[in-house]
């Protein structure tokens, strides 16, 4: 069952994608209506790394229970650009590279929605705030490779753009 909150024509919230991986990833599957097939490796806390994803089909002002991902890694090779963040862990942001789908390296998760639908910052989404700003849901996917994990909070709209 999604969640719908009261008063649901308010209910806001955007999908965000991010990729900290080695590897290139080609989206095969996951049920956007922003569709990007591919996520450039990218630096944590940079921006333009971050692929905005718009909300799941279906779903324009509330949340399916659960989400199917698949991906596939891809090799890259003959960049135009890198850039490395040297911490640990190392971080690369690629660009403008050859894409060489691996074929053994697809991977599938199914991810639940439970604790995203009941938190207090669901339950938030879409309410006006002070100054007329609203509230809004950010779910966000981070794929590091073989895995792809879900992390969310909320976010303010701004009343005077």
């Amino acid at each position: 069952m999604a969640l719908t909150q009261s008063g649901c024509s308010n209910f806001l919230y955007v999908v965000r994608a991010a990729n900290y991986g080695e590897y290139g990833v080609i989206l095969k599957q996951m049920e956007t209506t922003m569709r990007y097939s591919r996520l450039h490796p990218g630096i944590p806390g940079v921006r333009d790394d971050i692929a905005v994803m718009n909300r799941f089909v279906g779903y324009p002002k509330s949340l399916p229970d659960h989400v199917e991902v698949e991906w596939q890694l891809a090799k890259l090779s003959d960049c135009q650009s890198v850039r490395v963040y040297s911490k640990d862990p190392q971080y690369m942001r690629k660009h403008g590279c050859t894409w060489t789908p691996l074929e053994d390296k697809v991977y599938r998760k199914v991810i639940d929605l439970t604790e995203v639908r009941r938190s207090e910052d669901a339950k938030m989404a879409g309410k006006t705030l002070r100054m007329g700003s609203k509230s809004s849901l950010s779910i966000f996917f981070v794929f590091r490779d073989e895995d792809v994990t879900l992390s969310f909070g909320s976010r303010r709209t701004n009343a005077f753009k």
